[in-house]
């Protein structure tokens, strides 16, 4: 660093330092992020077995490297028992905890996945929720099912500050403290250890101590601040080396400016912008360390490219240099990727040199001839190497040309919405439902007819790839040939999709019964508006009849707007948009007399989620005779894990 500089000239150091101290920050702040998601010493991690964390059903609470984080059922099980547990926790807005001090994760049944549904908690403790006013109860939970205890005094109810609860286990059960409230519950004298089980919503677990040990902060809490300094430290020495390697110390400094995106993407919802990127392998605790610094490992591969390409006299030479320092670039970036197939290396070292030799000749334009002509050769010979690239990689493989569903073990089914709206509209029956519309059907007019509507927890979607592993199927042999069922669900549907299907088809259904197991996408799907206002502008406007949409570049840079752009704040389907559509089915289905059975979908361990919805459903079969309700939730929640695959399909 040059200290004659001009007091002036000292705003580029500011700027060096502010990209610095937001990449370090965020560097170390991201490995405390992922030291949360781990298990302290003397704990098992129940690990979540849904496919796919969306940001929208984390709750209020953001990442933190303070304290550890559970959501989506994630559990920690203490390796030895105790006699007393001291636990301090946040619940952000909705968020749950069941905690008991003697308690234990039940097993998984043989031959069957881990599943959400087995990160259940059996055992006697206490019940905490941010759900209304706050909840707090004394349970005794066990496959599935939830029965009171017998107790006496009360606990205050959890709100937004840290919760302070202390178990002890006595002669009759246990005494449950928190402040100066106190219970104490009559409980069977069960073996067992510590375990804490979350619900859907983020909460953090602060401090624990029991017998065995204590923990609490999983990495330093103040990340942010060494962070900074050594990034600002790691900049600095960087522009050195540049200015040491002929680079302007003014070009070099804003070849570095990509960092300052740092500081934005901290504070963004890094989570919805991955989604929404659909990029494998990029995670919300790298997000805002990865994208600045390949931002700024292009510029400055461009500047000293160009650089090399200048010093040499030789125009071809220099287009050499040039093109080598690129092409070494791009083949740093592409390994640190972790490509899935070598030939994604491969053209991303081509597209590496074409840009290489696009900056040369620009770099050298008062010399070469044809810069013009050349410069739209290499920017499109580069364009398609990179176009290839994606293709031989994950990422190319979700950024799909038309929308059509697929799926990845970090980012779920990645079908778009309009690609339902576009399945809809062409109307075109399958032989299974994998393209957004039914199956085809064979009505029989000498049969009782019922149709099954519903999601993929109905129709089989994606989940085992076998109708006949689905709950119609069972129906059918139940009632062998006295009625014909006719599997009529889709993955990834809601109420809306059903209404505007039923609609359209019931004069070829001729529906005698029709039963309706929804609630699940209705409500834990987030949209950028509610899917019936997307529809009618999807119609009116309509989609762009251009060849764009089968370049994964093109679809990468459209994520990459929406995730900046979208909040999806939405729910997709309101409870009231939902009455809405069933009971635009429900007039449909009185001109064929046919009757209609109402089924929340079920969701294990059960959430509060949905309970608006399941009241709704209740209260249409009550005021309409022709309508009836069935409690699945209850039902199916005796039976624990054994009833389900993950945290909504259903197994055999």
């Amino acid at each position: 660093m040059q200290l004659e500089m001009k007091p002036s000239q000292w705003i580029w150091v500011l700027i060096l330092c502010l990209s610095g101290a937001g990449t370090g920050s965020a560097w170390l702040q991201g490995w405390g992020e992922n030291a949360s998601q781990a298990a302290p010493d003397g704990w098992q991690r129940l690990e979540e077995k849904v496919p796919f964390r969306r940001s929208d059903l984390l709750g209020s609470l953001g990442p933190s490297s303070a304290s550890y984080a559970l959501d989506h059922f994630q559990g920690l099980v203490a390796q030895h028992p105790s006699t007393k547990w001291d636990i301090e926790l946040t619940l952000g807005a909705g968020g749950e905890a069941r905690i008991a001090l003697a308690g234990r994760a039940p097993k998984v049944a043989f031959g069957m996945a881990p599943t959400t549904a087995g990160n259940q908690l059996i055992g006697d403790g206490i019940f905490l929720s941010r759900t209304g006013s706050g909840i707090v109860e004394a349970l005794s939970f066990g496959s599935g099912q939830q029965r009171s205890l017998n107790c006496q005094g009360s606990l205050p109810a959890p709100d937004g500050q840290r919760y302070r609860l202390s178990l002890t286990k006595t002669a009759r059960g246990f005494t449950a403290e928190s402040g100066a409230e106190r219970m104490d519950c009559e409980s069977p004298q069960g073996s067992g250890n510590p375990i804490l089980i979350a619900g859907l919503e983020r909460i953090r677990i602060v401090s624990s101590t029991t017998d065995a040990g204590s923990f609490s902060s999983p990495f330093m809490s103040y990340a942010g601040g060494v962070g900074a300094l050594l990034g600002i430290l790691c900049v600095l020495g960087i522009w050195r080396i540049e200015r040491r390697l002929g680079a302007d110390r003014r070009v070099a400094v804003l070849t570095s400016t990509p960092l300052l995106l740092s500081w934005s993407l901290q504070g963004a919802d890094r989570m919805l912008i991955v989604e929404n990127m659909r990029m494998p392998g990029l995670s919300e605790t790298s997000l805002a360390v990865v994208v600045p610094l390949i931002l700024t490992a292009c510029l400055k591969l461009a500047h000293h490219a160009a650089l090399r390409a200048r010093s040499n006299p030789h125009v071809v030479k220099g287009l050499r240099n040039s093109a080598l320092i690129c092409t070494a670039g791009f083949l740093v970036i592409s390994l640190a990727s972790q490509p899935k197939w070598a030939m994604a290396i491969g053209y991303f070292t081509i597209a590496g040199a074409f840009f290489g030799l696009l900056v040369g000749i620009n770099a050298v334009a008062n010399r070469a001839r044809l810069v013009n002509l050349l410069s739209l050769v290499f920017l499109s010979l580069t364009i398609l190497s990179a176009e290839w690239a994606v293709r031989w990689t994950q990422t190319g493989h979700t950024w799909t040309p038309t929308g059509r569903m697929n799926h990845d073990m970090q980012l779920g089914w990645t079908r778009s919405t309009l690609s339902d709206f576009e399945a809809l509209e062409k109307a075109e029956p399958t032989t299974y439902p994998s393209s957004g519309y039914p199956v085809s059907i064979q009505p029989d007019s000498n049969k009782t007819r019922w149709i099954c509507l519903g999601s993929s927890a109905t129709g089989g979607a994606f989940q085992n790839d076998n109708l006949a592993e689905f709950y119609p199927a069972r129906i059918q042999e139940l009632l062998e040939r006295e009625v014909q069922v006719l599997n009529q669900g889709v993955g990834g549907w809601t109420s809306f999709h059903i209404a505007q299907y039923f609609e359209r088809e019931a004069a070829s259904l001729k529906p005698d019964v029709i039963s309706i197991y929804i609630g699940h996408n209705d409500i834990l799907t987030r949209s950028s508006k509610p899917y019936k206002d997307l529809y009618e502008n999807w119609k009116t406007q309509g989609a762009p009849k251009t060849p764009l949409p089968s370049f994964r570049l093109f679809q990468g840079f459209r994520f990459l707007m929406s995730s900046l752009l979208n909040n999806a704040s939405s729910t997709a389907v309101p409870v009231e948009d939902a009455r809405e559509n069933l009971l635009n089915i429900h007039r449909i289905a009185s001109t064929y007399n046919a009757k209609i059975l109402l089924i929340p979908e079920a969701i294990t361990p059960d959430s509060a989620s949905l309970r608006d919805y399941d009241t709704m459903l209740r209260e249409l079969s009550d005021t309409h005779p022709d309508m009836a309700y069935l409690d699945a939730p209850s039902l199916l929640l005796q039976g624990g894990g054994n009833h389900f695959l993950d945290d909504v399909h259903l197994s055999q």
